[in-house]
């Protein structure tokens, strides 16, 4: 087994399929560190379009007040790195 790939030996391949769309080079791949933020900095995309989903999807549920709808849409958008207009 060459060396630095017992990492991503142990993910699995999905882990590889990941590491290999963030153009991450062999030499990347043997460093530990950079192999674990590699993937934090996809799944952190991945999780901010999730967040957006969830924020679009939400609606007001019954018998849920004006206020509390309002303050849950604010409490999702946080995560949502929407741009101010």
């Amino acid at each position: 087994m060459p060396e630095g790939s017992i990492p991503c030996y142990t993910a699995g391949e999905e882990a590889n399929e990941v590491l290999a769309s963030t153009n991450i080079s062999e030499e990347e791949r043997k460093n530990f560190e950079t192999v674990i933020a590699k993937l934090d900095e996809y799944f952190k995309v991945r999780n901010i379009i999730f967040k957006r989903a969830c924020f679009n999807r939400r609606n007001q549920l019954p018998g849920e007040s004006a206020d509390t709808y309002i303050a849950e849409l604010y409490c999702l958008v946080e995560h949502c790195r929407v741009r101010e207009f």
